[in-house]
Formats: structure tokens, C-alpha cells, sequence
């Protein structure tokens, strides 16, 4: 099942990512479909493909919530732009700090979805925070 908030960008990035022209892209930079980036999350490899997950908001082309989207390339010239991969299910900041919970139906290659991670910043009571950095999460 695929998160609302996940479905409606992916949705708005079928219907306006081809409105824009390879005309108006880099030639050999990795962009995403539609909408503003940033923060591209290193590469893995997987099955002969090496994937690019990165922050970016698909509504404007200025910051707004954090989507994750999603590149894959062989050769680090053609990259194939993918759905988005997570939405923000929910926001929530605080006077000490933000919180993100993340909503996804799979990942990326189509096993079922883990149960969600959430990031807290620093100066937050989070009774969860205890387990980071064991592998509970």
C-alpha cells in the first residue's frame, strides 16, 4: 500500500516532469523529474545499476517538505529518473528541533516495506532514541 502524500507526488511528477524539455536539463548531471533538489545520498549498486537517492521537493523549485527521489545509471551519463521513493507522511518541528516521518509502500526494489524510521533531532525527549545505533530501528 502506498502512502497518500507518496502517491500524490508521484502522480504530480507523471503529469509536469515532461513538460520539461532534455532542452533544459544538463546534459550529464543528474536531475529530478520535476521540482527543486538536494542533498543527492551517495550511490549503491545493485543487479548491474548503480542508484542515486536524493532530497527534494517535486512542488516548487524552492525548499519545501522533503521527498526522497530516485536515479539510476549504468554509465553516469544516461540516468533514468524514477518515481519518487518517500514522502513525508508527516512534519512535525518543534522550538528544539524537527522530527520526519517517512511513508513508503516497498523500497526500491519492490520487497516489503520495512517499518518506518523516523529522525529526531538532538535536543528532543524521543523515548526511541535509546536504540539508536543498534539496529532496532
Amino acid at each position: 500500500m502506498t502512502s497518500e502524500l507518496l502517491q500524490k507526488a508521484r502522480d504530480f511528477e507523471a503529469q509536469y516532469g515532461p513538460h520539461i524539455p532534455d532542452s533544459e536539463r544538463p546534459a550529464f548531471h543528474a536531475t529530478p523529474t520535476i521540482g527543486w533538489i538536494n542533498d543527492p545520498n551517495g550511490f549503491s549498486f545493485y543487479q548491474g545499476e548503480y542508484h542515486l537517492f536524493y532530497q527534494y521537493h517535486p512542488y516548487s523549485n524552492e525548499w519545501g517538505p522533503m521527498h526522497w527521489g530516485h536515479l539510476k545509471t549504468k554509465d553516469f551519463i544516461r540516468w533514468e529518473r524514477l518515481p519518487a521513493a518517500l514522502a513525508p507522511d508527516r512534519v512535525l518541528f518543534r522550538r528544539r528541533g524537527g522530527a520526519a516521518r517517512w511513508a513508503a509502500a516497498s523500497d526500491v526494489h519492490r520487497r516489503p516495506a520495512r517499518p518506518q524510521r523516523r529522525g529526531v533531532s538532538p535536543g528532543h525527549p524521543n523515548p526511541m532514541r535509546r536504540h539508536w545505533g543498534r539496529g532496532e530501528l
